[in-house]
């Protein structure tokens, strides 16, 4: 069967990217030609184009929650959603209610590997007191905790320096979705939810650059067309965090789809 390839951008007549909320993409093929159109007997994703602008703090996981000797009151800061350098994150925890408490320092080329270490020294205390701080949600990647480099509890004492290995290098992957791919295929992500899942991505670009993905060869998952009642209008390609299945925030920014097209000759 002959085959084409389309490449979707919003300045291309060919297929046309809007994005929804949270996201959700709908590709649509309406301004190809009858022509072109009719003969399409099925299609598939060839290659996926993003800018990583992935947050590797993220919400509903950006609450600091802790205690004074380990009982109440219990004091809680929120870390606004976005991607921190180490010494974007100190600065900001110690310009907060936070760094009242504790000092926050970055110790450059400390560790093995050359890498920068975060130092935290709870200051303000009575020795031998402590700050308590306990994770009692979700713990993982995206977390304040674990980009902390800290644990579900960790204890900071009085005079005390502790230094940590940060995890701020952002997500490990995300993945592509799309009910008109796959059709009644269905893949169980985090938490037992089932998402249309075609493929998990890993990032493997900084912040800022430009993720690219070609799929392998192998053969996808592909809707036909040209048949009564299924014609081809549009596309819905979704884009998720691979561990919890929520929908990635691009900011405004596109997907570029790269879809194969199969040809009939009817």
């Amino acid at each position: 069967m002959d085959t084409r390839l389309f490449q979707s951008t919003t300045s291309h007549d060919i297929a046309n990217e809007e994005l929804g909320r949270d996201g959700h993409y709908t590709i649509d093929f309406s301004a190809l030609s009858s022509d072109v159109k009719d003969h399409i007997a099925g299609v598939s994703i060839e290659a996926v184009s993003f800018v990583n602008v992935l947050p590797n703090i993220r919400r509903g996981r950006n609450v600091l929650t802790w205690t004074v000797n380990g009982v109440g009151p219990t004091y809680s800061l929120v870390v606004p959603e976005d991607f921190y350098s180490l010494q974007r994150l100190t600065s900001y925890l110690n310009s907060s209610p936070l760094g009242s408490l504790a000092v926050f320092t970055v110790l450059a080329n400390y560790g093995n590997d050359g890498g920068d270490r975060l130092q935290v020294e709870y200051t303000a205390g009575v020795s031998p007191g402590f700050l308590k701080f306990s994770n009692t949600d979700v713990f993982g990647e995206g977390c304040i905790e674990y980009c902390l480099g800290w644990g579900r509890t960790t204890l900071l004492f009085t005079s005390a320096p502790e230094i940590y290995q940060t995890r701020l290098s952002g997500p490990l992957a995300v993945s592509i979705s799309s009910r008109a791919l796959c059709a009644s295929r269905t893949s169980v992500i985090a938490n037992g939810r089932k998402a249309n899942a075609l493929v998990t991505i890993p990032i493997t670009v900084p912040y800022g650059a430009i993720q690219t993905y070609y799929f392998d060869g192998t053969t996808r998952p592909t809707v036909l067309y040209g048949r009564s009642g299924n014609p081809l209008t549009n596309i819905d390609v979704d884009l998720h965090y691979y561990d919890t299945g929520e929908h990635v925030d691009l900011k405004g920014n596109e997907v570029a789809v790269s879809f194969r097209a199969y040809m009939s000759n009817r």
